[in-house]
Parts: C-alpha cells; sequence; structure tokens
C-alpha cells in the first residue's frame, strides 16, 4: 500500500528537491498572500503551471491558513499540512459513505467505497503533496452529498435549507470547476419544483444560500482577474 510521503523525504531523496513546479507555484502563492499588503490579488500569480487562472484560488487559501497557523518562514510546513490533508481524506471517505447509502442503502457497498478511496494509492500519494487535489476531492464530495440529500429528502426546515445552499456554495468556491454541476442541479431541481409544486420554498432557500456565498466571491474575482467580466469567467468554467 502507498504511505505517505512524510515531509516529502522520499521525493528529495529520488529528485534532489521537495517541491515540484505546481507545489512550488502553490506554496509561492501562499506566501504573497501572507506577506504582501495587496493580499488576494496576488492570487493570478499562482496560474502560471495551471491550466485556467480559476485553479489557483482554493487551494493557496488553504495553504495560507496552515501556513499562518504553522509558521512557514524557514520552509514550508509540510508535515501539518499532510497531517490535515489526510484528514480530509478520511473526510471524504465519510461523505462517499454517506451517499452510496443514501443512494442505495447498502452498507456494506458503501464501506467498500469509502475504503477503496482511502487506501487507494493516488489518494494516499495526493495526500502528500501540496495540490488541490485532496481538497478539491472533498468539495465534489460535499456538493454530491448536498445535492443527494435535497432530492432523496427535502430539507425539513428553512434553517436546514439554507444551511444546504451556504455548503453548496462554499464547496463551489472551493473547486470552482464544480459550477457546472451546481448548474445542472439549480436546472433540474427547479424544473422539477415547478412540475410538481412541491419543495419550492427549500429549493428557494438553498439558491438562497448559494447566492450569499456566490456573490461576494464573485465581484473579488472579478476585482482579482484584472477586471475580466465575471459572466465571461462563469461561462468559462465549462472549458
Amino acid at each position: 500500500m502507498e504511505e505517505t510521503d512524510w515531509d516529502k523525504s522520499r521525493c528529495l531523496s529520488a529528485t534532489g528537491t521537495r517541491l515540484t513546479a505546481v507545489e512550488l507555484a502553490n506554496d509561492q502563492a501562499a506566501r504573497r498572500l501572507l506577506s504582501s499588503p495587496e493580499g488576494a490579488g496576488v492570487l493570478s500569480q499562482a496560474t502560471a503551471v495551471t491550466s485556467t487562472p480559476y485553479d489557483a484560488i482554493g487551494y493557496p487559501l488553504f495553504l495560507t491558513a496552515c501556513y499562518a497557523v504553522f509558521g512557514y518562514e524557514e520552509a514550508p510546513p509540510l508535515v501539518p499540512v499532510q497531517i490535515i490533508q489526510n484528514l480530509i481524506n478520511a473526510l471524504t471517505a465519510v461523505l462517499l459513505f454517506s451517499i452510496v447509502q443514501l443512494l442505495l442503502d447498502r452498507p456494506p457497498l458503501s464501506l467498500l467505497v469509502s475504503t477503496i478511496y482511502l487506501l487507494h494509492p493516488g489518494i494516499t500519494r495526493t495526500a502528500s503533496s501540496l495540490t488541490s487535489d485532496t481538497l478539491y476531492s472533498f468539495a465534489n464530495a460535499l456538493i454530491l452529498l448536498c445535492i443527494v440529500l435535497f432530492f432523496k429528502n427535502a430539507p425539513s426546515s428553512r434553517a436546514s435549507a439554507l444551511a444546504m445552499g451556504i455548503t453548496l456554495g462554499i464547496g463551489g468556491v472551493m473547486e470552482p470547476h464544480a459550477a457546472p454541476y451546481l448548474l445542472l442541479f439549480i436546472g433540474v431541481a427547479g424544473l422539477q419544483c415547478f412540475l410538481t409544486r412541491q419543495r419550492i420554498q427549500p429549493y428557494l432557500l438553498v439558491l438562497l444560500g448559494c447566492t450569499l456565498v456566490f456573490s461576494p466571491w464573485l465581484v473579488a474575482f472579478w476585482l482579482i482577474q484584472d477586471n475580466i467580466p465575471v459572466w465571461l469567467g462563469f461561462i468559462s468554467l465549462f472549458f
């Protein structure tokens, strides 16, 4: 079984360096966020080695929080970040168990799926690195769980519906490429509410929760990305 490469020691012995180009870009983005008076404006500098600017938003912010807590002056706090990312993987496995259980109501199968995820060598390997895969897998599982929960059992109170919408929004901000799935949910759930005349209020509250989270992020993103129109940036998430 693949083990966590603690402190990237195996990577150092094999390549002579602890960080790859992508990891170094994320590290530098987090450092600039902590040291630059311009704050979030430095996020766009992390996009040089990623496919689109939207890849570079969520994870550097996560690293920034870790660096602020554990320190970063001499070297990135690799071991604390790796511990947190392994814990995030464990939470993702719990989310996957819940999703499969809600869909199929088969505890052994749900346990098998979550166990395979948790023990898969690729999953363990990504938790060793300063890359976004671990965080974004968690965000995708969180979004999927909220969607399944809504269709299986609509929120029973206004507070729970609003909380579900906020959770969907947080997942979408962490993983901007999940926006198409959110749009699909909004369209299908809206059509279902229109045709059945049921669960309209929970649906609207979920939309309100998403909007509360996304609105300031979209405004900030528009300011960060050299005044790229928000609608153009949002459409580009599909490509």
